[in-house]
């Protein structure tokens, strides 16, 4: 199975000379999957790629007991192989997320990170009625308020070559962009998991 699996998504994928790897973070239920094409269009990801969503391949492996070894070995795999991949996740362990960016560095990519906001209200609304990928609302807000005080950690951090902050509460909204010593500031009554004006 894990191999059917590891085979579906590199289907396609070419293995790129400038490799990417892009995280796009938050908490459940803020939106990120309606963020991913805007955040992979704003980060000009003009390569194939491989898409790492652990919900989607957890669907896949239902009634396994080991879908984050799986998951794991299949990430593992990914990165030795030299494929551009879009990393779809809450980030909440920004440990293992910045020791992960700090090894694709030494790998030879340029690392992207994208992370999606919503107001908590908005997302235990949006996660009361979700059909797919159901989860319970206290659950919902355990990983919020835990990603909403870890998630700055990842942002302070020089390993990310160029980062997007969104506003997704109503729509998604590109509120902060930084590239090198560009900086790009959009903060007209949006709100976020930390105060963004810092870093304008």
């Amino acid at each position: 199975m894990e191999d059917q699996i590891y085979a579906s998504l590199i289907k396609g994928v070419r293995k790129p000379k400038h490799k990417r790897a892009l995280f796009l973070c938050g908490a459940a239920g803020t939106g990120k999957t309606t963020t991913r094409n805007k955040f992979i269009h704003d980060a000009n990801l003009k390569t194939t790629y491989v898409m790492l969503n652990f919900d989607e391949i957890w669907i896949q492996l239902r009634n396994h007991s080991n879908t984050s070894e799986i998951y794991e070995r299949i990430v593992k795999r990914v990165i030795s192989e030299g494929y551009s991949f879009v990393y779809d996740g809450t980030c909440r362990r920004t440990h293992t997320i910045l020791n992960r960016m700090s090894y694709l560095k030494t790998q030879g990519y340029e690392i992207t990170l994208g992370i999606v906001y919503a107001s908590l209200d908005k997302v235990l609304d949006r996660l009361e009625k979700r059909t797919y990928q159901p989860l319970k609302l206290d659950i919902g807000k355990q990983i919020y308020y835990h990603v909403t005080s870890s998630i700055e950690k990842i942002m302070k951090s020089d390993i990310p070559d160029e980062v997007f902050l969104y506003d997704n509460t109503l729509q998604t909204k590109l509120i902060f962009h930084r590239k090198s010593k560009k900086v790009y500031c959009n903060l007209d009554n949006s709100k976020f998991y930390f105060d963004v004006s810092e870093y304008c």
